[in-house]
């Protein structure tokens, strides 16, 4: 998770070739930017002058070698090698940063609902008290029906906690996550759960099943 880092830090992750993820709390107006593009550039042509695997964005930007000139990154923009995402451990949260990572140019979207410590319900976020978000649909608006169309989620990752005084996950809050993302169509990745045992107390379990399978969706072009 990286939280409100500096503009340089970020442009500078963003010009590796390398295919990542990152949690961030980013605006959408500093990502969308026309500033932050040319800041993307420039470390993507400085990268490239001592190290070849940033030489792929540099061709993109400029067959002149010009580190202002981002034209053609401009059109490519989102990068399809970054996904952004944030982690909403509970619903105060989800509603404070998803909200905030829709709009935000990427190629992905993802929350990270962990470790989980309440029930989230990602189809009716209350951004500021002042619009509703579904955020697996995009659908907004100020009162329901919600007539407003955006970006949505495209993959939604969930875990409880664990290690000493981990704090409890009910399965029911999984399985009202899985269902939510079954219903609209968006990946669920469940990562880990603790799991009761005959007798004994609960296991954590590592790429647990929940009703009968195993969740480890991911988004349509990716492989693991």
């Amino acid at each position: 998770m990286i939280g409100c880092p500096p503009g340089n830090l970020i442009s500078k992750a963003f010009a590796f070739h390398h295919g990542f993820q990152m949690a961030l709390r980013l605006s959408a107006s500093l990502v969308g930017s026309e500033s932050f593009r040319r800041k993307v550039a420039r470390a993507a042509y400085l990268r490239a002058m001592d190290r070849t695997d940033a030489g792929w964005l540099l061709q993109c930007i400029s067959g002149r070698r010009d580190p202002n000139n981002f034209c053609t990154l401009d059109k490519m923009w989102p990068l399809p090698n970054v996904w952004l995402g944030v982690s909403a451990e509970d619903q105060q949260r989800a509603d404070e940063r998803i909200p905030l990572l829709l709009p935000t140019p990427a190629a992905v979207r993802f929350v990270s609902v962990e470790p989980m410590l309440g029930p989230v319900d990602l189809s009716c976020l209350q951004h500021d008290r002042e619009f509703e978000v579904d955020a697996l649909t995009g659908a907004h608006g100020v009162l329901r029906p919600l007539r407003g169309k955006g970006p949505s989620l495209d993959w939604v990752i969930a875990g409880c906690e664990s290690g000493h005084g981990a704090r409890p996950a009910d399965v029911s809050w999984f399985r009202s996550l899985k269902d939510q993302c079954v219903a609209a169509g968006t990946p669920y990745f469940l990562k880990q759960m603790m799991v009761p045992q005959c007798g004994g107390k609960p296991k954590l379990s590592k790429m647990p099943e929940l009703d009968g399978r195993v969740w480890d969706q991911v988004p349509s072009e990716v492989q693991l």
